[in-house]
């Protein structure tokens, strides 16, 4: 599994919980956290590489990608999380033969309401696949018509964190 953190203490924990029995490993991609996060990393034996932000998501997860030593990727934010289903059937699907990309449906909440929903993403590709685009990045390198499948990421976010983020992006695409 891949993730990129900065600051992110206090949402990882939750994260890495929901996804240490589904995974192999864990790499994260850490654009120097002041926080606790990476102490966090470290509690769930994660390989940690620091990258600074250069302004392109794109090229933290591809560090991230990289760096690990399995033949797929699963990728999830600090801000999102895993129900035990969708983690059971992930070991499954890695086995599956022709398929090098599954899509999978993220439920999007802002101060506890479901705001965006169905929300399709590349998740879970085999270790040849990359990030393009700087800020909303997608995958490119893909063989096969990727599979959607109707397995759930939780993404929950305050409107307040919301807000910084957005804030965040709409510097980045300025500089």
């Amino acid at each position: 599994m891949i993730i990129p953190t900065f600051n992110e203490a206090e949402l990882l924990r939750n994260s890495l919980e929901s996804v240490k029995s589904a995974v192999d490993q864990i790499v994260a991609v850490d654009s120097s956290s002041t926080d606790e996060t990476l102490n966090i990393l470290r509690d769930f034996s994660a390989k940690i590489l620091t990258i600074p932000f250069n302004g392109s998501f794109a090229d933290l997860r591809n560090a991230a990608i990289e760096a690990c030593d399995y033949d797929w990727i699963f990728v999830l934010d600090a801000d999102e999380t895993i129900d035990k289903e969708t983690g059971r059937v992930i070991r499954n699907l890695i086995e599956w033969k022709d398929v090098d990309a599954f899509c999978l449906n993220r439920k999007n909440y802002v101060n506890g309401w479901l705001c965006q929903y169905p929300d399709y993403h590349f998740r879970l590709f085999r270790d040849y696949c990359r990030y393009v685009g700087k800020v909303h990045e997608y995958i490119s390198g893909y063989t096969y018509k990727p599979i959607y499948l109707n397995l759930h990421i939780v993404h929950i976010k305050t409107s307040e964190r919301q807000a910084k983020q957005t804030a965040r992006y709409n510097m980045m695409r300025k500089g």
